[in-house]
């Protein structure tokens, strides 16, 4: 019968451990860019839900975040309603000043 306090040492395969690091690596990068991005989120929702800005300038603070968070090349996703939004709100703007500078005179 073997001792079985004998402490046998399992060694891991290069290939396995270095595919085990990357992994760990990935993964810490992958938290980290979460990290900021969660920040960065938090910062453009106190913008948003700031009473002083409009709603013309709410919908372009959000459409220029939005191209600086996710770059040129995801931001097609995420912009594809954006235009017709921003041009809704400047037509709303507008209306409501006219009708403002209507109702003054």
């Amino acid at each position: 019968m073997p001792n079985s306090s004998i402490a046998t040492s399992v060694t891991m395969p290069p290939d396995r451990e270095a595919l085990g690091l990357m992994t760990n690596l990935k993964l810490d990068r992958f938290k980290l860019r979460k990290q900021k991005f969660d920040e960065e989120y938090t910062e453009i929702m106190k913008k948003n839900n700031d009473a002083t800005l409009s709603l013309l300038g709410k919908v372009q603070m959000l459409k220029h975040n939005i191209v600086r968070l996710f770059g040129e090349a995801s931001k097609e996703r995420y912009l594809k309603n954006f235009d017709e939004l921003l041009a809704l709100t400047q037509a709303n703007t507008l209306t409501s000043n006219d009708l403002l500078e209507n109702f003054r005179q």
